[in-house]
Order: structure tokens, then C-alpha cells, then sequence
């Protein structure tokens, strides 16, 4: 063995000492609680929400329950706040407080804009025929 393998051999031997320190750290609750609610963070998936230590329905930060319109849609879905998501008249699978309010096409607005430049140049004919 040559100098330089045995340098691998040893730094190889450091990281294996370091990462069985680590573990043991681990099992021994010395690790990191960085939301301060008991479980380390490496033991959770939310290790910044005191409330959960697995994300859930709602995800970290999120609570997975509440329903403050009282429409039995949780908050963190509710697509109307303070209105009814239960109710779909026209049976599209949208609720109607979150449907979109109809708009006018671009064809709708050119035709528009037609209809009101044909009224106009009528209009003018006329009042110019008149005056002659």
C-alpha cells in the first residue's frame, strides 16, 4: 500500500466514525427540533410546523381541518369563503359561487365594433344628405 491509499483508507475511516456519532446522536434525541414540538426534525416532514409532523391533507403550515363558512369544504380547499360550495345548480361540478362570470368574445367586440362604425357612417349619410 502506497502513501496515498493509506490517506483514503483514513479520511474513509473518519467519515465512517462521523456518521456513526451522527446516528448515534439521532437515537439518543440529541438532533435538531427546530419548531420546538419534541420530534426531531430529521423524525418529521414538517420540521418547521409545531402543529404536524407529516404534511397531510393540507400540507406543512396548513391545518387539516376547519371550516369556518360551515359548507363542510374544509378551508384549505374552499373555493367560495363565506359562501356555500355545496351548491351547483347547473350540475357542471363547479360550484356556482366559483364559476366564472360570462365575457364577451374578441369576435363579440369586433362585431360590436362594426354594428356601431355601420350605425355611424348611416347616421352621418343621413344628417349629410339632409343638409344638401
Amino acid at each position: 500500500m502506497g502513501p496515498i491509499h493509506m490517506i483514503f483508507v483514513f479520511i474513509g475511516a473518519l467519515f465512517r466514525r462521523q456518521a456513526a456519532l451522527a446516528a448515534e446522536n439521532l437515537a439518543l434525541g440529541q438532533q435538531l427540533d427546530a419548531d420546538g414540538d419534541g420530534f426531531g426534525d430529521a423524525c418529521e416532514d414538517c420540521d418547521t410546523d409545531a402543529d404536524k409532523t407529516r404534511p397531510g391533507k393540507c400540507g406543512c403550515g396548513t391545518p387539516d381541518e376547519g371550516d369556518a363558512d360551515g359548507d363542510t369544504v374544509l378551508d384549505f380547499v374552499d373555493l367560495c369563503e363565506g359562501l356555500d360550495d355545496t351548491i351547483d345548480a347547473d350540475d357542471k361540478g363547479v360550484p356556482d359561487c366559483a364559476e366564472r362570470i360570462p365575457t364577451v368574445s374578441v369576435w363579440g367586440l369586433v362585431v360590436l365594433a362594426l354594428l356601431f362604425l355601420t350605425a355611424g357612417k348611416v347616421l352621418f349619410s343621413r344628417r349629410a344628405a339632409a343638409k344638401s
